[in-house]
């Protein structure tokens, strides 16, 4: 999620060419390519029930995911939850802009007299130069941000010219649902705490990253659809492993991404299994699977857990 939003905001300094112009880059698995069968789990509390849906954020248009046991178990939630409040999504522009400025000033931009191009290898100048240039990014901009932010921005870029509904993920089409029925939205935790994780680690992750999207510009769209197949057969542990994968070289950005937030979790949703309420909990997919994933850990908590269904 953190990632999307401030990728999000990001792009708004961005100039892109016209949609008719733009080589399609992201195969992104198309409604065609298969039955749809998202998992969600059911964990029943004390007093409470928590229905446990993991999200992908990069949704092509015309896969109708939302099946009618889903479908139920959200028209049954009377509390939305996202890993972040998700009703600071406006239409003020000015104040998206505000929050921009706040988040590019404080976490994402080099030091003075630093840039981007100074930062990569003389062999990687040319590739970076024309990668941007075939995305239409501002150079002047990109130059200024740090590698993980500018890592992001590439990639999404990528996505949005491609087609931008794809941007239009899960988290977002279930927290329309909750708005439009009426439902109350909270979060998991807040934007900062996501901000937290943005540390040595994570930026030196950033900077190997821009790396490979300029030696490969083809890689996350190829990630994008394994990781898509993977969440549309309902197959979290897949998801998980995929993106246990990618973070093997950097044990530490794992726990900081995953571990120690889904065990942050399950105390929140411990208070929450604690209260007389039905919740629709919506989270990235990548915290349901594996020993770690939060269904594993809400067991060992002593929940009883249903599913995957």
């Amino acid at each position: 999620m953190w990632k999307t939003v401030l990728a999000g905001l990001a792009l708004m300094s961005l100039t892109f060419g016209p949609a008719e112009t733009r080589p399609r880059l992201c195969g992104c698995a198309s409604a065609e390519a298969g039955p749809v069968h998202p998992a969600f789990f059911t964990v029943h509390g004390p007093k409470g029930t928590a229905y446990l849906f993991g999200s992908v954020h990069v949704l092509p248009p015309g896969i109708e995911w939302r099946r009618p046991a889903l479908l139920a178990a959200m028209e049954r939630a009377d509390t939305f939850v996202f890993e972040i409040p998700l009703d600071h999504v406006d239409k003020d522009r000015a104040e998206a802009q505000r929050v921009q400025k706040e988040i590019m000033d404080l976490h994402g931009l080099l030091p003075p007299g630093q840039s981007l191009r100074g930062q990569l290898a003389s062999e990687r100048v040319p590739k970076y130069d024309a990668l941007i240039e075939a995305l239409n990014i501002s150079p002047g901009y990109i130059d200024r941000l740090q590698p993980w932010l500018a890592e992001m921005v590439v990639e999404t870029a990528e996505f949005y010219r491609s087609d931008v509904r794809a941007l239009n993920g899960v988290d977002i089409n279930v927290f329309k649902f909750a708005t439009d029925m009426g439902k109350p939205t909270r979060g998991l935790e807040t934007l900062d705490d996501q901000l937290a994780v943005i540390g040595p680690v994570e930026q030196k992750l950033g900077a190997a990253e821009l790396d490979r999207l300029i030696d490969d510009s083809a890689g996350p769209e190829k990630e994008a659809d394994t990781m898509l197949a993977a969440w549309k057969r309902g197959d979290v542990d897949a998801v998980t492993r995929q993106v246990n994968s990618e973070l093997a070289q950097n044990p530490e950005l794992k726990q900081a991404l995953l571990d120690i937030r889904n065990k942050r979790w399950v105390e929140e949703m411990t208070q929450m299994l604690n209260t007389p309420h039905v919740y629709f909990v919506t989270v990235g997919a990548a915290h349901l699977g594996g020993q770690s994933g939060l269904p594993t850990l809400l067991r060992q908590a002593g929940y009883k857990v249903d599913g995957p269904n």
